[in-house]
């Protein structure tokens, strides 16, 4: 069965974009820039980031329950993500071991107690309102224009070298040598290789 044929709107073949029909605006439009930001005002990576979001809506969490839901090793939940979100300020401590009672009689009978209770972390008020304005940038309710890395940015526009035929154009002739596309390619670089020599040897170009 073939593809679904596109009506394409000529009368609109001179813009710069076009809106598809009937679709809903897209609320992470804006991710590209929201996570350049992010990184580049937080110091935070991008994973870091996009489990903050995955927690946003969560009260609070153990370690162990995330890396099962994200389907990574408790080390990497530790070391790479909660320790260094919990160091910067963006999660705490929401229950620890202190909040298990020691006078509480019913602390034994329960699969953890106060000496191998999971730590409960949750956002912090930095961490949510970091996400706030995350989620503004991400839907373009917030609008940033970041600047271009200077790596990114060419000054000048190099210019083109004019070359001969090229071993990579001359590979696609093995083959099909007699064509007129492969004679002509062959041609040109014998004759590069003819002015080349003459010129090493001090004498005049061709034709002069």
């Amino acid at each position: 069965m073939g593809s679904k044929k596109v009506h394409k709107k000529e009368d609109k073949k001179f813009r710069d974009f076009v809106y598809l029909d009937n679709r809903p605006a897209t609320p992470a439009k804006f991710y590209y820039v929201g996570i350049r930001w992010a990184r580049e005002h937080t110091g935070l990576q991008a994973r870091q980031i996009e489990f903050l979001l995955f927690v946003h809506d969560l009260e609070f969490f153990t370690m162990e329950w995330v890396a099962q839901q994200l389907s990574i090793s408790y080390p990497q939940a530790k070391n790479k993500i909660i320790g260094p979100l919990v160091l910067q300020e963006y999660l705490y401590k929401y229950f620890d071991r202190s909040a298990v009672s020691l006078d509480d009689e019913s602390m034994w009978f329960r699969e953890e107690h106060r000496w191998n209770f999971r730590v409960r972390y949750a956002l912090t008020q930095k961490g949510k309102l970091f996400l706030s304005r995350f989620y503004k940038i991400m839907n373009g309710e917030e609008k940033l224009k970041l600047k271009y890395h200077e790596r990114t940015v060419n000054i000048k526009k190099p210019e083109k070298e004019q070359k001969g035929p090229t071993r990579t154009k001359l590979r696609h002739t093995r083959g099909v040598e007699d064509s007129p596309l492969a004679k002509k390619l062959i041609q040109n670089k014998l004759n590069a290789r003819k002015e080349s020599e003459r010129a090493s040897q001090g004498k005049p170009p061709c034709g002069e």
